[in-house]
This record gives structure tokens, sequence and C-alpha cells, in this order.
């Protein structure tokens, strides 16, 4: 029977727009019993869904019970497609999910921020919509996101005034929410299989054996200045070890883009965002 859609629980990720969201996003679906609706969250109610023209909607689902309904039923009827997902559909390396074990998991959903979309803003209706919910806010050094967004065009005044609108809507919702856990991912960086024992505990899963972490293969910069993926085949996921993580994983990519940005571009984006900078200890 599937579990009944008010009592699931449910964990939202929240981080900006390469934030390290899809590393973090893997590894709480690498639990057994955490899976993911497939998409973000703007591609199942947000600016890139078919409801994009219907949002200002969503703003009455507090208040209106059919729409926070019809928002479960969304992202559940997305989370059933782990059964058909080349790579989501296993539990473990090789084990596949049963429909029943799906329907019983623990839903993940992620949501990103950018100049473009703002995820961050649906926290209040997730927390009206389902009775049994964490969340997971994930930050990261603001100068490897200004590198990141000024390759695609936006300006580093712009990346700072965005993070740290992002960086203080975190707090506000983290004094805000019960059950909500801010961390940075260079701390996932540097103990992938530490955090994830750790953020397991936070979502009060039950304590599992994990010997692999499952990661999807990427495009990051390199120190030759080359955006490209370092494993397997671009967009697909992986299963690794403790031993083997460091194959896909770049515990230097800070670093890697934080020598693109000019001196005018680190003090552009501080102008903006020192003081959010400064509350995780980036600088």
């Amino acid at each position: 029977m599937v579990q009944d859609m008010i009592d699931q629980k449910v964990i939202v990720l929240n981080g900006l727009a390469r934030g390290g969201t899809n590393i973090a996003w893997n590894i709480l679906q690498s639990h057994p019993n955490i899976v993911s609706p497939i998409y973000e969250t703007n591609q199942i109610i947000g600016r890139r869904s078919m409801l994009a023209p219907f949002r200002f909607l969503l703003n009455k689902g507090l208040k209106l019970p059919w729409i926070r309904a019809q928002v479960r039923r969304r992202f559940n009827t997305y989370k059933i497609k782990n059964l058909n997902s080349i790579d989501n559909q296993y539990k473990y390396d090789g084990l596949r999910y049963t429909r029943e074990e799906i329907d019983r998991a623990t839903l993940c959903i992620k949501g990103v921020c950018s100049h473009r979309n703002w995820d961050l803003g649906y926290s209040e209706l997730f927390h009206a919509t389902f009775a049994d919910i964490y969340f997971i806010g994930l930050v990261r050094d603001g100068f490897a996101i200004c590198e990141s967004w000024k390759r695609r065009g936006v300006s580093p005044k712009r990346s700072g005034n965005l993070y740290a609108r992002f960086c203080e809507k975190l707090m506000h919702d983290a004094g805000k929410y019960p059950r909500y856990k801010i961390v940075r991912f260079e701390d996932i960086l540097a103990a992938p299989f530490e955090m994830a024992r750790l953020l397991y505990a936070f979502v009060d899963e039950e304590k599992s054996d994990i010997q692999k972490l499952r990661i999807k293969a990427k495009k990051t910069l390199d120190p030759e200045r080359t955006h490209t993926h370092r494993y397997g085949d671009l967009n697909r996921k992986y299963w690794f070890t403790q031993e083997t993580i460091g194959d896909i994983i770049r515990y230097d990519i800070n670093q890697v883009q934080q020598k693109e940005l000019s001196e005018q571009d680190r003090k552009d984006f501080m102008n903006e965002a020192k003081e959010a900078m400064q509350h995780f200890s980036y600088l």
C-alpha cells in the first residue's frame, strides 16, 4: 500500500546553483531509504515546470488544502519514476528497489537558488504541506560561487548580492523551522562518508552500513582551466567506496576556481557578501 502522503517523511535540501547541491543530494540518496523526485523543485512546481504560469497560486497553498494536496501528489508522482531511472532505481550497488520500497522511502527534495530560480522561497509551503519534514541548507565558499556564475554571465556584484540574500534567508529559516541544519559544502568534500553518516542521523534514518556513495558525473573546472567531467559518462551516477571516491570528487575545486577571480572581482563580490562570508567562516 502506498504510504500516506501526509505522514511521509520529507527532506528538503536547499543550496545555490553551482554550490555543491548535486553531490549533497546524491549522498543523501545513497541511503537505501532515501529517494528523490528525480527533478529539482523548479522543474516540478517552479519556473521550469508546466505549472510556471500558475505559480502565484502556490502562495495561497498555505491556506488551501487542495493546493497542498496537489503539491504532495506531484512530488510523489515523480518519486515513483525512480523505478524506471537508469541510475536511481538502485538502493545499493546492483540491487534494485521494489515498488513498495519506493512508496515507503523518505522523499528528498532539492531546491536551487540563482539569478533565475529561488526555490528557497518554497520553504513555508513545504513546511505546511508535509508534516514530517527536515530541512538541510547547503552553503559554499562565495568566491567559488562567484567564479562559476561569472563564467555564466553574472557579474561579481550581482553574485555577491544573491549570495548574501541566500545566506540571510537560510539563517532566517534555520531560526524559524524546527529540524533545520546548515552544512558547508567544504566539510562534505573533506569527509564525504563521515558527513553522510551525520546527515542520515540528523534526518532520523536508521543507521545503515553505507559502504558506497553514489555520485553523478558532472563537469568541473580543472587546473588547466578546462571545464569537463573527470569520470565515466557525463550525468551518469556511479558508486564509490571510501578509497575510490577521490576519483570523482575534486578536493581542490574551490582553490582552482578562486584563482580565476581578479582582485576587482573579489572586491565587487565582497562589497555585497562580506558579512555572509564571515558568518560561515570563509574569511
